[in-house]
Parts: C-alpha cells; sequence; structure tokens
C-alpha cells in the first residue's frame, strides 16, 4: 500500500509535493487560511493548488457544523502519514502554526482549542501543550465526550513531570482532579476515588517532604 501511494505522488512535480508536505502538518478539517500560511502561496495560486487536490482526490472539502466555513482534509491519512513523515524540522513547523493559531480566535473555540492541543503537542513547547491538552479535555468533558477527554488528560500526566519540582506536583493533583471528575461522571467512581487517593498520598508525600528538609535546617 504505502508503494502505491507513493507512486501515486510521482505525477506531481517538487514544487507541488513540498506543498503537500506542508499541508500534512496541518490538523484535519483545517481552514484555508492555515493553508494559505502554510504554503506561502498568494490567493490566485492558492485556489490553483487546492483545485489540483481537490480534483485528483488527494483533499476533500466540506463544509463546518454551521454551513459557514469550507474544511479541507486529505482523503487518504495513509498518504498524509507518508508525506508527513518527508517533512524536516516538525516540531519547529507545529510550533509556528501554533503561534499563528494563537494570533487569531483559536483559543476562544472549542475547535480552536483542540488545534492547539494538537500542535503543541507536536513542539517542543510542553508548557503550552499542557494548557491546551488540559483545556481540551474540559471542553470535551462538557460534550460528554469522555474517552477524548480521558486521552488529552493522560497527555497532561506526562507533560506534568517536565515542570519543576513545585509546579510538577501542583500541576498533577490538578490533572488527577479533573480526570476524577470525568470518571466520576462516567460512572467510573472506583477509578475515580483512585484518583483521589493519588492526591491525597502525594500531598502527604509533599507534606513529609517539607518536614524533613525545614528540620535539617533547623
Amino acid at each position: 500500500l504505502k508503494s502505491w501511494l507513493s507512486l501515486s505522488l510521482s505525477q506531481y512535480n517538487p514544487e507541488i509535493l513540498n506543498i503537500l508536505r506542508k499541508a500534512s502538518v496541518l490538523e484535519d478539517n483545517f481552514e484555508l487560511e492555515s493553508f494559505r500560511f502554510i504554503s506561502n502561496l498568494d490567493l490566485e495560486q492558492i485556489f490553483e493548488t487546492l483545485y489540483i487536490f481537490l480534483r485528483d482526490q488527494i483533499m476533500l472539502a466540506k463544509k463546518d457544523s454551521w454551513g459557514v466555513k469550507i474544511k479541507y482534509q486529505f482523503a487518504n491519512q495513509a498518504l498524509k502519514q507518508i508525506l508527513y513523515e518527508q517533512v524536516p524540522h516538525k516540531p519547529d513547523l507545529h510550533s509556528k502554526i501554533a503561534g499563528f493559531y494563537e494570533k487569531r480566535n483559536y483559543p476562544q473555540t472549542p475547535e480552536g482549542v483542540l488545534a492547539l492541543a494538537f500542535h503543541f503537542s507536536k513542539s517542543a513547547d510542553y508548557q503550552k501543550s499542557f494548557q491546551y491538552s488540559q483545556q481540551a479535555a474540559e471542553n470535551l468533558a462538557q460534550k460528554f465526550a469522555f474517552d477524548q477527554a480521558l486521552q488529552h488528560l493522560e497527555s497532561c500526566l506526562g507533560l506534568a513531570q517536565k515542570f519543576p519540582a513545585k509546579e510538577k506536583t501542583a500541576k498533577t493533583a490538578q490533572i488527577l482532579a479533573q480526570r476524577a471528575a470525568v470518571r466520576k461522571s462516567m460512572g467510573e467512581l472506583n477509578l475515580s476515588l483512585e484518583d483521589l487517593n493519588q492526591i491525597l498520598n502525594r500531598v502527604l508525600i509533599n507534606s513529609i517532604r517539607i518536614s524533613r528538609e525545614i528540620a535539617k535546617q533547623a
């Protein structure tokens, strides 16, 4: 399959292939402005290029849930992955896209927060990744998308370990409390209780550590 998909790309010139590679870094259901930003083409070139991709069914276009904006995505995820693997400096590119989104209205919408969480998770900025993944989890839980919310919270627990010691403890407790609430909403009361017990144990261990440090200084 991979060989066949790679062969299907051979019909395009290097310039078009480079644009496709850059587009593979974008999230699914991206907007025209995102494609324009990543490709660095003028508006006429954008429409010409998108026409080729849509004609050849490399990409698909559909209206958003409000029927207002047109969203684009790759028709074949395996093809997108092949292109993505060929992209150099991926973390920098994801960070660049996320920075572009932050300057727009993305942080104010649930869909935008998901896009920001995705791109920062692929970047080197673990702080922003934590911030938007936590926010995405909260938004998803409010929509009863509990499984997706838990995935983001699992990511946050891993990211919390990258913070300095004091922040790590606080952020881990914060995410455990959030996960406990999600699990309670799912009816998983035992797992919710386990998270709460983890918080208490961490607080107790931290208190003992602080007491020992004070005793040493006395």
